[in-house]
């Protein structure tokens, strides 16, 4: 349902709603600030529902504005007893029209007026005919109750008004959500008949559809109790406290459901180029959202003061954070400095977080060398139309462009790209430009390479008392400060050498190190190995290797006595193998002789035995006669 009243719009009018649930209506209250003869008029009240259903209905109300002696000193707002918040503003509006003379405040006995109370400012005016005087105290605490009186003093007649301001605590307690735990919202008011009505987003939660697993409980104490809360319950909830009196008074204090606030940025410190565009971007966790507000070295942006600042936030609902940016159109040197971004909420629990990001400004861009990675060195003079021409050794870089497959491309803006870079271009480079006053100006701008040491031509092999010498060859800019060599992890310490007086490891000056050349004048058997050459320039260290095997003195013997070794095991074997076979073929030799002696025995014997078996007829006969 919206309400609207029918009358032109003026800032002196302001309009206030506070719902009655005892009489399920909505008590809606126009204001105006100071009365003048031009407010006389009807007023319409106009109620109407935006809906399929379309109805409305409206009051009209009579205002008369009347002058004169019998006019009365009044007090806004009207209450015989004003309730204010602890910390609230508490502001009295006393107005006469008619009259002549001064209106003054009074507590009890005491002259506002003429009182020294820092905390107290009190405005008089006069308008359309009227005086108007108004109290203010900016932060309202309990000392402030009491009675006040508005007089009307130096007029001929003694008029006054009165009202009892009564300023009353209320203790609330946020809670921070915690996914599966059960969140508790707590508001405590002093002892004063009162109905606490819980909002979210401006709708009773007793009102709110039900979700799957939510619930809202209102316990009689105060405390709203949000079981099984999800990350749509996170909201900034209201806590009404109506006033069971005449006066009918309802506070609002916001009570928070929060997840903690948290400020991050990709980085501590930015460099930016001159006249080049500026982004500062950082990264606000938190709900409900907070406002974030940009400073800087501790002051406030003025946003809508410099074109140049200009804010832009985006909300990446995947990760649960806003993202701030903060935009330079053309940084200028006044744009260096401390920006910090600050994010806080405005309700009970106040809290805030924040991030500093250091914002420095060159005029000039140094880069880093990267294999096959094209270079960019920039420059920007003080004169935007200025010619800006590139050196090195005092050379134009458009002289090298003939000696080498790296091209130099120099840009109007003062930038110069470097096409195909090797690493021995790195170095200092110059700009050179004239600044406002004609004056030549030249600027330092450097192309870093770390430290690179080149790879070992191959690896070595060598027999014992043999010659091996290592060169470690560096490359890098600035110019390694230092070269260290290990052998299998270990550091040779050349000072240790020395102290004991050994010379195995020789070290001698080469590419302007003291020790890049590593000689063993006569190799053992230990030195076999894996070198390893480290460069640094005192904050970042590069190495490269090499494999150095050695060999014992009759390892060139090793062959020839294994081919010999060789030679005689198969001597050895042919010569068993032949004896073998002499000793079987005379074992066979034997066994056949045997075999023949064996055969002639037998073959007698059966010719005796045969003589033996041969009968005689008659003998045969002559016996078979004698049976």
């Amino acid at each position: 349902m919206g309400l609207s009243w029918s009358l032109d719009a003026d800032s002196r009018y302001n309009v206030s709603e506070v719902e009655d649930l005892n009489q399920g209506r909505l008590n809606v209250t126009l204001h105006i600030a100071f009365v003048d003869w031009e407010d006389a008029g009807n007023y319409t009240c106009l109620a109407s529902r935006s809906t399929a259903l379309s109805d409305n209905a409206s009051k009209t109300i009579e205002v008369i504005v009347r002058g004169g002696l019998e006019a009365a000193v009044t007090i806004a707002p009207s209450y015989a007893r004003y309730y204010v918040l602890s910390g609230a503003q508490l502001q009295l509006n006393c107005s006469n029209s008619g009259q002549t003379g001064e209106l003054r405040w009074y507590k009890g006995d005491i002259n506002l007026n003429s009182d020294n109370d820092t905390r107290l400012t009190i405005s008089n005016e006069m308008s359309g005919g009227m005086i108007h005087s108004i109290l203010t105290y900016t932060s309202a605490d309990t000392t402030m109750s009491g009675n006040y009186t508005c007089q009307l003093e130096g007029s001929g007649l003694s008029q006054q008004s009165e009202i009892t301001v009564e300023v009353i605590s209320i203790t609330t307690t946020d809670a921070q959500f915690q996914n599966g735990t059960d969140a508790f919202l707590r508001c405590q008011t002093p002892e004063l008949k009162v109905l606490i009505v819980w909002m979210k987003d401006k709708t009773p939660v007793k009102n709110l559809k039900p979700t799957e697993n939510t619930t809202y409980v209102e316990h009689s104490d105060g405390t709203l109790e949000i079981q099984n809360p999800t990350l749509d319950s996170i909201a900034v909830y209201t806590c009404t406290v109506q006033i069971q009196d005449a006066t009918s008074q309802s506070l609002e204090v916001p009570v928070m459901l929060y997840t903690q606030l948290e400020v991050l940025a990709l980085e501590n410190s930015t460099t930016v180029l001159l006249r080049d565009s500026v982004e500062i971007t950082c990264m606000v966790e938190g709900k409900p959202s907070p406002s974030v507000t940009w400073l800087k070295n501790g002051t406030e942006l003025e946003l809508g003061a410099d074109s140049r600042y200009n804010v832009s936030e985006v909300e990446d609902s995947n990760q649960g954070r806003l993202n701030v940016t903060l935009h330079i159109a053309v940084a200028d040197w006044e744009d260096a400095g401390n920006y910090t971004c600050l994010a806080s909420r405005s309700t009970a629990l106040s809290d805030n977080a924040s991030m500093t990001i250091e914002v420095i400004v060159r005029d000039t861009m140094d880069d880093e060398f990267c294999f096959k990675k094209d270079v960019l060195l920039r420059c920007r003079a003080d004169d935007p139309n200025s010619n800006v021409t590139w050196l090195k050794n005092g050379t134009n870089v458009s002289e090298l462009n003939s000696l080498s497959k790296t091209q130099f491309v120099e840009h109007n803006n003062g930038d110069l790209k470097i096409i195909r870079p090797k690493r021995d271009i790195a170095g200092v480079y110059v700009c050179r430009y004239s600044d406002k006053n004609k004056m030549e100006v030249e600027k330092n701008v450097t192309l870093f390479a770390e430290p690179y040491v080149l790879p070992f031509q191959a690896n070595v092999s060598l027999t014992e008392q043999g010659r091996v010498e290592l060169l470690c060859r560096v490359l890098g800019y600035p110019r390694p400060i230092s070269i260290t060599w290990f052998k299998d992890g270990v550091e040779i310490n050349m000072t240790e050498e020395r102290e004991l007086n050994e010379s195995h490891y020789n070290f001698s000056e080469a590419e302007g190190y003291s020790n890049a050349r590593l000689v063993i004048e006569s190799v053992v058997i230990e030195d076999d190995g894996n070198y390893t050459c480290w460069a640094s320039n005192g904050s970042i260290t590069r190495g490269n290797w090499v494999l150095i095997r050695v060999r014992g003195k009759l390892a060139p013997l090793w062959p020839l006595l294994g081919i010999l070794v060789q030679v005689i095991l198969l001597a050895v074997i042919i010569s068993v193998s032949e004896k073998r076979r002499k000793r079987k073929e005379k074992a066979e030799d034997r066994s056949t002789a045997s075999s023949v002696r064996v055969k002639q025995d037998t073959s007698s014997s059966l010719r005796h035995r045969g003589r033996q078996s041969k009968v005689d007829p008659q003998e045969t006969s002559d016996a078979v006669t004698k049976l």
